[in-house]
């Protein structure tokens, strides 16, 4: 699975439906890309439609809906659930998943990833939708710390994702 990185939000290329690189946002060209399962969609203007553009190079639109295999997958090492794991089963299938807030979650059921949500009073934190919750899970402080670790780990764009 392969996810993008944009400014403060973060999405798996194989959840893109549509991307209108010419989009009218308020006035201004920039680029937007809808999700499927996702009604809003992510809008970028000035730099970072630049850096949208970039990293959308040869991505098309999709019309298929990706199937999401929610198996649980969890790796321990030494008793304590690992971090990150990867595997291929011997049929060639590869699982990847992520622990989150000490909970190992399949990548694929990722949906998207705001790394800068104002949540009011609460502060600055992390907002993370997972395929088939009915609601956002919700990272501040210190969990939010640990989980922008996590998570922008998974970048395929790494290196801008550090940057940013």
């Amino acid at each position: 699975m392969k996810f993008l990185k944009i400014g403060q939000q973060m999405f798996p290329v194989e959840r893109v439906e549509t991307i209108n690189r010419e989009a009218n946002i308020n006035g201004e060209l920039g680029l937007e890309v809808k999700l499927f399962g996702v009604s809003d969609t992510f809008k970028f203007t000035r730099d970072l439609a630049s850096s949208a553009y970039d990293l959308l190079e040869g991505i098309a639109d999709s019309r298929v809906t990706p199937t999401i295999d929610n198996r649980v997958v969890v790796l321990t090492i030494d008793g304590k659930v690992a971090p990150y794991l990867s595997l291929t089963t011997a049929a060639g299938e590869t699982l990847t998943a992520v622990v989150i807030d000490g909970v190992s979650v399949r990548t694929e059921s990722i949906v998207w990833v705001d790394f800068e949500t104002n949540f009011g009073a609460t502060g600055i934190g992390i907002e993370l939708q997972i395929d088939g919750e009915p609601t956002t899970r919700k990272f501040v402080q210190q969990a939010a710390s640990d989980v922008y670790d996590a998570l922008v780990a998974l970048a395929s764009n790494q290196e801008a994702a550090a940057a940013a």
